[in-house]
């Protein structure tokens, strides 16, 4: 009887010695594979995960490809991009399931933050949602770099189509993404298109007098015409800004070359429509005027329009003491307002001269308009540049305008005069 007693203590220490040893024994690969293949069907191609599922099922060794999405769909929350992911990652789940590929080639799992706290704080994640792809570590498909790669949101958006080519550039092998039809989208098209046709039936004769108008086609040219000739194009492809401010005041014309503000277009696109509407009016509406008076006041105001003008003669250009670059040019330009009546000048403002760089449209102002004009009396063609903030250049001795202090090349003989 002692004996047998001896006999079963020792099987009940041999067996304490072995259960935790049992316990803590890590699951088999054909485990994880069936446990994840139950999943699968249960939920239409993804696996509800939580902590210790996992730790399993991304544990080594492993035959299958992996996604697994954290996220946070609690209300308290708040998480606005994981509700709007979450029916595009189970689309693409789904597609994956229905493709007829092999199904246990790639798994689709999502671990919820209220599941999954413990991995949050392991993997130091402070935003949602994250998706991260684990491929396989043995099998045929397995790959030399085991570390998981991480979905970039930012750049690749949160469509299904954008997940499955990820997901197909690390497999393979095309993962679908198959969209449900929108019903009512499609009834509520047809609705319209067919409600559209009865209102052109029905209204007919009245569209195409109105197709028929010569004005009507004549203004929707000139509109088109004046947002194209404005830049309008440029700035919706560019995306300029509508203004901008330089200490604390609004520019309305934007500085340098190959820039431009949405103002700007508009400012042009105003005066081309004004000259347009003055060469409109004499053409269709000044000759139908019967009161002879009315008709010449009315040429009078449309030529009129014409006559503010900005005079510009270009002079021989130099270099640009702002661009830092002796290859880029500034031209001298004779700046005057006048007032034109049927093209004869009845007034001149005084003449300014500027010296204007076409590239990055640097101003510097000339000699005073007393000195200029004495100097172009005595027979001088191109008046000089400023007499403030002059150096000379020491290898040809011309005097240069540096007033900007950047000037680092003689805008004559292209000499480093920065030393």
């Amino acid at each position: 009887m002692i004996k047998n007693f001896v006999v079963f203590i020792f099987i009940l220490f041999y067996l304490s010695c072995l259960l935790p040893s049992y316990i803590n024994a890590k699951p088999t690969l054909e485990t994880k594979v069936q446990k994840l293949n139950e999943a699968t069907r249960k939920n239409q191609g993804v696996v509800e995960l939580d902590s210790s599922l996992y730790d399993e099922i991304i544990s080594a060794p492993r035959n299958y490809s992996i996604a697994i999405l954290l996220t946070a769909l609690e209300p308290q929350i708040n998480c606005v991009p994981c509700r709007d992911f979450d029916p595009e990652f189970r689309l693409v789940a789904n597609g994956w399931l229905w493709s007829g590929n092999d199904p246990s080639r790639l798994y689709f799992g999502i671990l919820d933050f209220k599941n999954g706290r413990e991995i949050y704080a392991r993997l130091n994640l402070n935003n949602a949602p994250t998706l991260f792809y684990f491929p396989p570590t043995i099998g045929p498909y397995a790959k030399k770099v085991f570390e998981q790669d991480r979905y970039d949101f930012n750049r690749r958006g949160f469509a299904a189509e954008s997940v499955a080519a990820f997901l197909s550039h690390h497999l393979g092998t095309e993962v679908p993404v198959n969209r449900p039809l929108n019903y009512f989208a499609i009834f509520l098209s047809a609705f319209f298109i067919l409600a559209a046709l009865a209102v052109v039936k029905l209204m007919y004769p009245t569209i195409q007098s109105i197709i028929l108008k010569k004005n009507i086609w004549t203004a929707l040219s000139l509109v088109i015409i004046l947002m194209m000739i404005s830049g309008h194009m440029w700035n919706h492809i560019r995306g300029a800004p509508y203004i901008t401010l330089n200490n604390g005041k609004v520019n309305y014309v934007a500085h340098g070359y190959s820039n431009q503000l949405g103002i700007e277009s508009q400012i042009v696109a105003l005066i081309y429509g004004v000259c347009a509407l003055c060469v409109v009016s004499l053409i269709i509406s000044v000759p139908k005027i019967e009161d002879k008076t009315k008709q010449r006041l009315g040429v009078y105001v449309s030529i009129g329009s014409y006559a503010p003008k900005l005079s510009r003669m270009a002079s021989p250009a130099v270099r640009c003491p702002n661009c830092l670059d002796p290859a880029l040019t500034v031209n001298l330009y004779k700046v005057q307002n006048q007032l034109s009546l049927f093209f004869i000048p009845i007034w001149r403002s005084k003449a300014k001269y500027l010296w204007i760089c076409d590239r990055c449209k640097w101003t510097g102002l000339s000699r005073p308009e007393e000195q200029v004009r004495e100097e172009t009396e005595l027979g001088q063609q191109n008046p000089p540049l400023p007499t403030w903030g002059l150096t000379r250049c020491t290898n040809c001795s011309m005097e240069i305008n540096n007033v900007s202090g950047r000037m680092r090349y003689c805008p004559y003989c292209g000499s480093n005069i920065s030393d």
